[in-house]
């Protein structure tokens, strides 16, 4: 078919081509490009050495635009117990999967293989737990390693980058509310501090207790510590 409007007719030399309203180009085999609609609009376009782009000109194998509030890509799956999935490879091999278990509740993973059926490294439900080791977080965060007696792997680590003052755990009530509480390591002193008061006891803050690099425990003035008897139960 030639274009009907006269401008392609010398910038295609083959293939076909569709002008107008209904826009829809295959380009010569020199330019090795396909456009749905026109370059111009990018609406949905095939470049030999660039990828796919739509709505956009590609700068990635895949690009896309898309100029509303909740655009994006959709990836879906209607089989019976499908799960949609996007996996990530190296030289054909699948080394990373992300997606959704349609067989187990819906569930959020990323695991380390081709597939996410069954255990998975990372879990997130329905109700918003996050699991890691775990398929099946009972709070908003849990840990678990399977691996008994490696102390190595049965560990949280919250490090720091050069020149940080603190790092550790803060708590408070509400998302956004004030901290009233915090263990964290004051890496310039060497110490391991203990923090809270109703005011506010977050890293740095009314420290109550700390530890010093070499073991040594330093606590307010009496009563730091308050002892309890052993409960006790006659046969």
């Amino acid at each position: 078919f030639e274009p009907l409007d006269s401008t392609w007719d010398n910038l295609h030399s083959g293939g076909m081509f569709i002008s107008d309203d209904n826009k829809i180009y295959f380009r010569d085999e020199t330019n090795k490009d396909i456009y749905i609609n026109s370059p111009a609009d990018n609406q949905l376009a095939l470049y030999a050495s660039s990828g796919v782009g739509v709505n956009v000109t590609p700068t990635e194998m895949l690009h896309v635009v898309d100029a509303t509030a909740e655009g994006g890509v959709l990836i879906d799956n209607t089989a019976t117990d499908g799960n949609p999935i996007l996996a990530f490879g190296l030289s054909g091999t699948k080394t990373f999967t992300m997606g959704i278990d349609d067989g187990d509740s819906d569930k959020f993973k990323i695991f380390s293989g081709a597939a996410i059926d069954g255990t998975s490294e990372f879990v997130i439900d329905g109700s918003g737990n996050v699991g890691i080791g775990t398929d099946d977080p009972q709070v908003k965060h849990q840990i678990y390693e399977s691996t008994a007696n490696t102390n190595v792997a049965q560990r949280l680590s919250i490090n720091y980058s050069t020149g940080a003052v603190y790092s550790g755990i803060e708590f408070a009530p509400t998302e956004t509310g004030t901290v009233y509480g915090s263990v964290h390591y004051a890496h310039q002193a060497n110490k391991l501090q203990f923090s809270n008061s109703a005011s506010g006891g977050g890293f740095g803050a009314n420290v109550r207790m700390y530890i010093d690099s070499d073991g040594a425990i330093t606590a307010p003035a009496q009563p730091a510590f308050k002892v309890f008897p052993a409960v006790t139960q006659d046969n």
